[in-house]
């Protein structure tokens, strides 16, 4: 009995052995194809990693830095979650009418006794970028956020603020507040983190209809109108997608050498901060039985994010093609498991990304367009007259690559895009308020007559 005893165990040793000895090979090979991944790297973007990203971030003075003068007003602001709400009614109701005295009048209560802040926040505009500190987590993906909360949090103010300001008739105040709005996005800078470019993209979105609806009820003199056109121009320009595409595989890439050394543990990529309570002997078992896991991840990462940016140079269209097939590449049966974990789900931010994209180009065109019709008294028949006085370039439509779409209105001119399906046609206030498809604003600028400007408001909550 006693020799059985020790033949099963020596065939345990033995298999214990072997596998060991298995495992050790699968992480000596995952080693030396993360290491050409990383020479690969190395040879192509010398400065690919989150220390040299952060390095090379642009510096921004003091006095030029918004993110400081916004990390300032956020202390002074005090919390309105209450009121975030009466945009969103506010924004269903056509820009070139009048509020409702309802809305009006719970737009001022919002603003109650915040001249001094609403001063502070229009004081933004005199910015154009800004650089936040950051305190990187050793775990990348538990990075304090706070910063894109204080620009989210001023904007929704300056956002009250600019509409409170046209609805009265306060259009230097209005357009200052606007400007400001830009500024909240603008003041992200090249942070390399995903969550603050997306909010970006979603800020720049709503200064956009912002802007719509200040021009909906007044007419801006042609240096007011070439100040906007000037900074929706640049913001359009800055690369947001190349910024968060580089910082995610450099972070993505240091957290995977976290789990590899044993400092992160699985169970904090889903967000717990204090790790696991496993017992120490058991851990140290788990973590070099998956380190092979870790180690292949790293190269995946790395390989399909580099994918990733060297797509950007693509035709736009060919690009948002790529873009929608990404996250099924996270399915692929030879997508490591820490892998597919770790890479998000990119479709929502790429398709965020073009609909910002789109809305701010239409902003540009349709400023130059504004200016043309203050010249010559008339609107355009086609965006090609507006060039090149008062426009150098059209601006292209990100899904097709082709110049933005212009079209006459009844009752003014709308610069629009197809959207991603090709099929918008620029018509969302021309349609019933009950049958508007919210999405629909995402892809047109609308300028309306100046006898179609602010209009009276509606006795009622009824069809625009």
């Amino acid at each position: 009995m006693w020799r059985r005893l020790r033949w099963i165990l020596l065939l345990v040793i033995l298999g214990i052995l072997g596998k060991t000895i298995e495992l050790l090979g699968t992480q000596h090979a995952a080693m030396r194809e993360l290491e050409e991944v990383i020479a690969e790297l190395d040879a192509a973007d010398p400065d690919w990693r989150l220390e040299a990203i952060e390095a090379k971030r642009k510096k921004i003075p003091d006095e030029e830095n918004a993110a400081l003068a916004i990390m300032k007003i956020t202390k002074a602001l005090p919390e309105q979650r209450a009121f975030n709400k009466v945009m969103d009614r506010i924004q269903k109701h056509a820009p070139n009418r009048r509020l409702q005295a309802k809305y009006a009048a719970e737009l001022e209560l919002s603003l109650k006794s915040l001249a001094v802040e609403s001063r502070e926040a229009r004081a933004l505009r005199r910015y154009w970028e800004g650089r936040y500190p950051i305190a990187y987590a050793d775990n990348f993906l538990l990075t304090n956020l706070n910063n894109e909360q204080d620009s989210r949090r001023v904007a929704l103010f300056l956002e009250r603020v600019a509409v409170h300001s046209a609805e009265e008739g306060e259009w230097q105040e209005a357009t200052d507040a606007c400007h400001a709005y830009l500024v909240c996005a603008s003041a992200m800078g090249d942070e390399p983190i995903t969550p603050s470019q997306f909010v970006r993209m979603a800020m720049r979105h709503v200064a956009s209809e912002v802007l719509e609806r200040i021009l909906a009820q007044y007419q801006l003199d042609d240096a007011m109108l070439t100040e906007f056109q000037n900074r929706w121009q640049k913001e359009s320009e800055f690369p947001t997608t190349r910024v968060w595409l580089r910082g995610d595989r450099a972070g993505l890439s240091h957290v995977c050498e976290g789990l590899q050394r044993g400092q992160i543990h699985p169970e904090e990529l889903s967000g717990t901060r204090n790790g696991s309570s496993t017992p120490g002997p058991l851990r140290e078992l788990t973590h070099f039985i998956a380190r092979a896991n870790y180690i292949e991840s790293e190269s995946a990462i790395l390989r399909k994010l580099t994918e990733a940016l060297s797509k950007l140079d693509l035709p736009s269209p060919e690009f948002f093609e790529y873009a929608k097939s990404f996250d099924a590449a996270k399915r692929d049966s030879n997508m490591p498991t820490i892998a597919k974990l770790l890479l998000p789900a990119y479709e929502k931010v790429w398709q965020a990304d073009y609909r910002s994209l789109a809305m701010m180009r239409c902003a540009t065109a349709a400023l130059a367009v504004e200016r043309f019709r203050l010249k010559n008294e008339r609107w355009p028949k086609e965006l090609d007259e507006v060039m090149p006085e008062f426009l150098k370039a059209l601006p292209l439509d990100p899904y097709n690559a082709q110049p933005i779409c212009f079209r006459a209105a009844v009752d003014g001119v709308v610069v629009f895009s197809p959207g991603p399906d090709g099929a918008f046609r620029g018509d969302f206030w021309d349609l019933p308020r009950r049958q508007r498809n919210g999405s629909g604003r995402s892809y047109e600028f609308r300028l309306w007559n100046p006898e179609s400007r602010r209009l009276p408001a509606l006795a009622h909550d009824g069809t625009d």
